[in-house]
């Protein structure tokens, strides 16, 4: 499974990296990963759920 970093998926989502890292601790998003040094890493998968946390929703 390939993993890509908090900078990559901030720019495919269209938000900044210090917006995914609060979203994270407050819970308003799912907490990704880690790699072997601690780093954040995302999957395309948390990426894709993330993006869907974002759009707004219409009733």
């Amino acid at each position: 499974m390939e993993t890509i970093t908090v900078s990559k998926a901030a720019r495919q989502l269209g938000c900044s990296e210090r917006w995914l890292r609060q979203a994270e601790r407050r819970g308003k998003i799912p907490k990704p990963g880690r790699d072997l040094n601690g780093w954040r890493v995302y999957t395309e998968e948390d990426v894709n759920r993330i993006a869907e946390l974002l759009v707004p929703r219409k009733n």
